[in-house]
């Protein structure tokens, strides 16, 4: 168990010394279609090396959708800041995992709880491969022009931010 409750135990991440009860915002790591909190493995060694409290949300690539994703999302920030005591939380997305962040934040279920959002690769515009696989919920919520994605474009900003006009 690293820095409250990461355990994406890893044969190539380096070991990392678990920090105490961080007094700063917590870090949730969202993984991508068909990945697993183990995804996040060395991100959440290095964050927690830096004293940050880091958790990695999982879920089953297949068989749910968009939308049942963000409102687990929603459940894990609600359970990360009970158990973690600051009042909002960092949330990292990777591919899918940054379309669930856009999902639960477009519906306001995250409304003032979270601090920062970084995604990377997120297929906000629909990933290639999105049209050639099996026509599964989670796949055709990510084909170009989705209503989920149409719903959930990319932000530059959270309006909590203050940076934003």
């Amino acid at each position: 168990m690293v820095a409250g409750g990461f355990d994406g135990a890893s044969s190539s991440s380096p070991p990392v010394k678990a920090s105490t009860a961080s007094t700063t915002r917590p870090a949730l790591l969202v993984h991508g279609f068909a990945g697993t909190k183990s995804s996040w493995s060395l991100v959440a060694h290095t964050l927690s090396a830096q004293g940050l409290t880091v958790e990695a949300m999982s879920y089953p690539p297949l068989g749910t959708s968009v939308g049942q994703l963000a409102e687990r999302l929603v459940a894990e920030v609600e359970r990360i800041l009970r158990r973690t005591g600051p009042d909002k939380v960092h949330l990292v997305g990777h591919s899918l995992g940054g379309v669930v962040i856009a999902q639960a934040i477009a519906d306001r279920r995250l409304s003032g709880r979270v601090d920062t959002v970084i995604t990377l690769g997120s297929p906000f515009g629909g990933p290639p491969w999105a049209g050639v696989l099996p026509f599964v919920e989670i796949v055709r919520a990510l084909r170009p022009g989705s209503p989920v994605l149409r719903r959930s474009p990319p932000r530059q900003c959270l309006p909590a931010c203050g940076g934003c006009q």
